[in-house]
Parts: structure tokens; sequence; C-alpha cells
């Protein structure tokens, strides 16, 4: 009966330390800025599947859907956070190149940010120690 009563703590213990590691994986492999909300359903369906969830379940939850209508500043927008996300990820992982960095400075100045365009150029290229290339506009 003991031996049981161990095998069963053994167990307990060992689905808490699953579930501890849990938000590490996530946190990992999740793309960065996914709205909470999409966070907790993934993480709904991983805890309901013994194994690994089916990729027709994970997709829908993952896939970002538009509204019906857009407007071009909202567009532009999204696509300056998404792009500083990107060279943020970037700069961590000590990825920045001058490929980059145009790329980061072509997107500001597309959205209308001119200001923070030419202050990205001024700060960043000097801090990456990088020569602008005049060939790329």
């Amino acid at each position: 009966m003991q031996d049981n009563h161990l095998v069963d703590q053994t167990t307990s213990e060992s689905i808490d330390l699953r579930e501890k590691s849990l938000p590490d994986i996530f946190d990992a492999s999740l793309p960065v800025g996914l709205p909470p909300s999409r966070v907790k359903k993934i993480r709904q369906v991983f805890k309901s599947n013994l194994a690994e969830p089916s990729l027709v379940e994970l997709v829908p939850l993952v896939r970002e859907t538009l509204p019906e209508y857009s407007s071009m500043s909202l567009l532009k927008r999204k696509n300056v956070r998404d792009a500083r996300i990107a060279i943020s990820n970037a700069d961590k992982h000590e990825l920045v190149d001058s490929h980059v960095l145009h790329s980061m400075l072509q997107v500001e100045a597309r959205a209308g940010n001119i200001d923070k365009a030419i202050a990205f150029h001024d700060e960043q290229f000097a801090l990456s120690n990088l020569v602008p290339s005049a060939a790329r506009y």
C-alpha cells in the first residue's frame, strides 16, 4: 500500500515539473507579441492532448487574422511594430548587419516616419560601426 502512495507522489511530482517547464517552452517557441488570449488557447490545446496536438488544432490559433477592412495607416503601424521586434531580436542574437539596418530604415521611411528614419540612420549605423550604402536608396 505504501509503495503505491510513493508512486502516486512521484507521478504527481513529475506532472508538476512538466507544468512548470511548459511556460519556458512556450516563451521560447511562440512568436513575440502573440496576444495572451491566444497563448492561453494554445496552452489549453497542449494540456488537453496526451500526445502532441495536431497542426489542424494549432494553426488556427497561431495564424493571424486581419479585420475585414484595414486602413493603410494600420498596416504601416503594424509593419513598423513587427520590424522593430525583428531588429530587437536580431540585436539580441548579434545578427545585425547593414542589410538589416537598411531594411529597418526603409520600413521607417515608407511608413512616413522620416524623423525616426533619420534618427535611426544616425544612431544605429554609428553604434554598429557600419557605413550606410547610398546605392540602396
